[in-house]
């Protein structure tokens, strides 16, 4: 079985080795979601499951036999029939190969991402965390901030690596999320304000758009003070859509308050000038579709991720990325070189 590297006892062992720190927060894109050894996907390629931005080996009717080959192959488990990858994606997140690859596994990779949860309870895993920081000798934060519309809210844990939860307070709790729109488990309420947002319609629900730019800005006023206290390097991207800037911040505000001074100085003061473009490119997407040169997709907009979704899956011959829309292991390699040079420069 490869070994889970996003677990607390995990990263508390290999940071009394490195004593230096890369913390990844962000969503799926951030965890390695869809980053199967290349090998495997020439081998046998992942299928897309009935919501769009899954695909895994699961939904494969593997033969006995071919369970037991795969899972010793590529060191995997088996769980009721299925062949598991999830540490397999872990260990190629662009986090994991930057410390072990690029930085010659000098650093602890704390990657305290999560599928649908890239913002708002990522952010705060910071503050409650039991690691001694302060013990550390060098810590780099890199945010993969995910779209607008994230709407996961706090109160929730991480892995003990032995099966527990282990949480700041109540052990019952876990994170939840208003996000994706359309998931089975998601109530109504969210799928009509998520739909809202994501439409560009100017009826958007006004007091929605101010509580989601108000908690922006104190997540990153929150990860920027978090790095000033802790003398540590914040790098932050966007992952398949663009997020924030400072003008875009501003107008999520009734006019009164878009035009008040100590708003724009607060706004305007905050680490921008940390939001990085990944080698010209947008987003993290933006970055792995660039590097197809030959397609037959017919997409309008070759790098919107939510086009790309749509494409039937067998019509998809992309090695940059999964036919779930997420980036192939060989894309967030391409992200740990990029990173690298931006934090090590």
């Amino acid at each position: 079985m490869r070994e889970d590297i996003t677990s607390l006892n995990w990263i508390i062992s290999d940071l009394a080795r490195t004593k230096k720190a890369v913390i990844v927060m962000g969503c799926s894109y951030a965890v390695g979601k869809g980053a199967y050894d290349e090998e495997l996907v020439a081998e046998c390629k992942p299928k897309r499951l009935e919501h769009w931005g899954e695909c895994n080996y699961q939904g494969h009717d593997f033969s006995p036999k071919e369970l037991s080959y795969y899972a010793e192959k590529y060191n995997l488990d088996i769980w009721d029939g299925m062949l598991m990858t999830h540490n397999m994606e872990k260990q190629n997140s662009f986090g994991n190969q930057l410390c072990t690859k690029y930085l010659n596994s000098e650093y602890t990779p704390v990657i305290i991402g999560g599928e649908g949860k890239g913002n708002y309870s990522n952010v705060d895993k910071l503050n409650w965390l039991p690691i001694a920081w302060e013990k550390l000798d060098d810590i780099k934060v890199i945010w993969s901030i995910t779209d607008i519309v994230r709407t996961d809210f706090f109160s929730g844990g991480i892995w003990d690596g032995q099966g527990q939860r282990v949480f700041p307070e109540d052990t019952q709790s876990h994170y939840k999320t208003r996000w994706p729109f359309d998931h089975a488990d998601t109530d109504q309420f969210s799928k009509e304000y998520n739909r809202m947002l994501r439409e560009d319609d100017p009826e958007h629900d006004p007091l929605l758009t101010n509580y989601l730019a108000t908690n922006f800005l104190r997540l990153l006023s929150n990860v920027h003070n978090w790095c000033k206290a802790h003398n540590a390097e914040f790098v932050m991207f966007d992952a398949f859509t663009e997020s924030y800037n400072p003008k875009s911040l501003t107008y999520m505000f009734p006019n009164s308050m878009a035009d008040s001074e100590l708003l724009q100085n607060f706004v305007y003061n905050l680490p921008w000038e940390s939001k990085t473009k990944l080698d010209m490119h947008k987003t993290f997407f933006d970055l792995a579709m660039s590097q197809e040169t030959t397609y037959d997709y017919m997409l309008e907009d070759k790098h919107n991720m939510w086009e790309f979704v749509q494409i039937p899956e067998e019509d998809i011959t992309c090695d940059w990325l999964m036919p779930c829309g997420h980036p192939s292991a060989k894309a967030h390699d391409l992200l740990a070189q990029i990173l690298e040079q931006k934090i090590t420069t």
